[in-house]
C-alpha cells in the first residue's frame, strides 16, 4: 500500500514526463489518471440503476432513438442541408497492428487497405474522398479536419496530395493536421511510468477520447465557429460508410440539440465493441473493457437473445452542432467544462517484454461517446441491420477486408462513391447490382505493404 508522500512523488514523477507535452494534452491525460487514482474504471453491470435497450419499453425507447429509415422519407432535410457548412473530421490515428500494417511504414487502416475498381486501385480513404466529391453539393461549404498520429501523417499526405487540385475546384477546404498524442503507458503493479524498453512499449496511443477535449481547449472550435461551420462530423477513417449524411446533418441543426451518435441495431459481429444503455436515466456508452470481468458474458449477450429486443451498438460516428455545443460550454466554469470534455477512463490492459521479461502494464484511455452523451439531450440516430452498411462498414481485422472487399457481397460504386450490397443472381451467386459494375463484383483487397519511402 502506498502512502500519500508516495503518491505525491509518483505523480511529480507523471508530471515532469508530460512536460514535453503540450498543455492542453499534459492536462488531459493527467485528468485521465486522476480518475485511475480514485479508482474509477469499473463498472458493475448488475446495478439496478442500469436499464439495457435489449428490455425496454418501447416508448421509452423512442425518447432516445431516432429510425435511420423514417429520417431519410423527410426530403424536406435535403433543402435544409444545402443551407449547412459541415465539416468532417476523419479520425486517421490508429495503426493496423491487427491487420500487420508496420507503424514505421507511416500508414492507417484506411490508407493501406485497397481495392480495385473499374478504373483503378483506390484505398478507403481515396473513396471518402470521392465520395466528398460527388456529394460536394449536399451542403452550402464542406471541409476535412486531418486526425493523425506522427505514425499516420505520410500515409494521408500521400493520398491527399493527389486530390489537392479537384477540392480547390471544387471548394472543398483541406484542414491542418491535428495529431493524436501518445501517452505513458503504466506499470500495473505501481501504475508508475514503464520507463524502460523500446518507445512503441513505453507509450501507446492516446485513443480518440481526447478529441473534443483538444478541440475546445487548443482554440480550434472556435476557429471553425468564426468560419461560420454549423456541424462537424466525427468519423473513423477507416469505415468506408462514415461520410457526412445529408438528412442527418439537418436533422441535428433542426432539433438545435449538441450532438448525435449514429448507431446500428448489434449484430453478434459486434459482441467487443461498446453498447448504449441508460444509468440513473442518462445514456452511457458501456464498453467491454471496463466491465467486471465475471460480467463479460451478460455485456455480450444483449440484444442478442431470442426475447431481446434490438440493441443499439456504437457506430463512433458523431455529429456535433458546432454553435449550440460552443453555446453550452461557455455558459460553464472552466472546471466544469473540463469536467464534461474528459471521457470516462478505460483501463487498457497490456503485456510488454521488456529486456526478456514479460511486464504487465496499463494503456489510460477513453471514447469519445462518453464524452458526447454527457451533452443535454443527445439522440441515437439508430440504422437497422439491414442498412448498415450504408451508414457502418469498418475494418477492424483482417476478416473484416475479406467480407467488405473479397466476398463479393459488396461492390464500390464509382458513380455514388458508396459502398453497395450485391443483388442475388439465380443460384445464389452474389452479383453487381448494376450492369456496368461487373469488375466491382468480384473485387478483391489486400494490403500494401508500403517502404519507407513511401513508393
Amino acid at each position: 500500500m502506498r502512502g500519500q508522500a508516495e503518491d505525491m512523488m509518483m505523480t511529480q514523477r507523471l508530471t515532469d514526463m508530460l512536460n514535453v507535452y503540450s498543455d492542453v494534452q499534459r492536462r488531459y491525460f493527467l485528468a485521465l489518471f486522476d480518475q485511475k487514482d480514485r479508482k474509477e474504471t469499473c463498472v458493475d453491470l448488475s446495478d439496478s440503476d442500469f436499464l439495457f435497450f435489449s428490455s425496454m419499453s418501447v416508448a421509452k425507447r423512442n425518447r432516445y432513438l431516432v429510425d435511420m429509415r423514417a429520417l431519410c422519407r423527410n426530403q424536406k432535410l435535403l433543402d435544409q442541408a444545402r443551407e449547412l457548412r459541415v465539416v468532417v473530421l476523419e479520425m486517421n490515428a490508429g495503426l493496423g497492428t491487427s491487420l500487420d500494417i508496420h507503424a514505421t511504414e507511416g500508414e492507417s487502416k484506411a490508407t493501406a487497405v485497397t481495392f480495385p475498381t473499374t478504373i483503378e486501385e483506390i484505398s478507403i480513404l481515396e473513396a471518402k474522398f470521392l465520395h466528398a466529391l460527388r456529394r460536394r453539393t449536399d451542403f452550402r461549404s464542406f471541409g476535412i479536419i486531418p486526425w493523425n498520429s506522427e505514425r499516420t501523417q505520410k500515409g494521408w499526405d500521400r493520398i491527399a496530395k493527389k486530390y489537392v487540385s479537384q477540392f480547390r475546384e471544387a471548394e472543398i477546404k483541406f484542414y491542418p493536421h491535428h495529431l493524436q498524442a501518445d501517452f505513458p503507458r503504466l506499470k500495473s503493479s505501481s501504475h508508475e511510468p514503464l520507463e524502460e524498453g523500446r518507445e512503441e512499449d513505453r507509450f501507446a496511443p492516446g485513443g480518440h477520447g481526447q478529441i473534443l477535449y483538444h478541440l475546445y481547449f487548443s482554440g480550434a472550435f472556435k476557429k471553425l465557429a468564426d468560419e461560420g461551420i454549423d456541424i462537424l462530423v466525427l468519423a473513423n477513417s477507416d469505415n468506408i460508410s462514415a461520410t457526412a449524411n445529408p438528412f442527418i446533418a439537418a436533422f441535428l441543426a433542426r432539433e438545435k440539440i449538441p450532438a448525435v451518435i449514429v448507431t446500428t441495431d448489434r449484430t453478434d459481429k459486434d459482441i467487443k465493441g461498446g453498447i448504449l444503455a441508460l444509468f440513473q436515466e442518462q445514456l452511457r456508452l458501456v464498453e467491454i473493457g471496463e466491465i467486471l470481468p465475471n460480467q463479460v458474458g451478460f455485456f455480450q449477450s444483449l440484444g442478442l437473445k431470442k426475447n431481446h429486443k434490438t440493441q443499439p451498438f456504437n457506430t463512433n460516428t458523431v455529429y456535433i452542432s458546432l454553435p449550440v455545443l460552443l453555446q453550452f460550454l461557455q455558459s460553464m466554469t472552466e472546471d466544469e467544462r473540463e469536467q464534461y470534455l474528459v471521457p470516462k477512463l478505460i483501463v487498457n490492459k497490456k503485456r510488454v517484454v521488456v529486456n526478456g521479461i514479460e511486464k504487465e502494464v496499463e494503456q489510460l484511455e477513453g471514447a469519445i461517446g462518453s464524452v458526447v452523451l454527457k451533452f443535454p439531450d443527445t439522440k441515437l440516430i439508430n440504422v437497422r441491420v439491414a442498412d448498415r452498411i450504408s451508414q457502418f462498414a469498418p475494418v477492424k481485422t483482417n476478416k473484416d477486408v475479406e467480407y467488405l472487399y473479397q466476398s463479393g457481397h459488396f461492390f464500390f460504386d464509382l458513380e455514388t462513391a458508396t459502398l453497395k450490397v450485391c443483388e442475388k443472381a439465380v443460384g445464389g451467386e452474389p452479383r453487381a447490382a448494376s450492369s456496368d459494375a461487373g469488375n466491382e463484383a468480384s473485387m478483391h483487397s489486400r494490403l500494401k505493404r508500403r517502404q519507407k519511402s513511401g513508393v
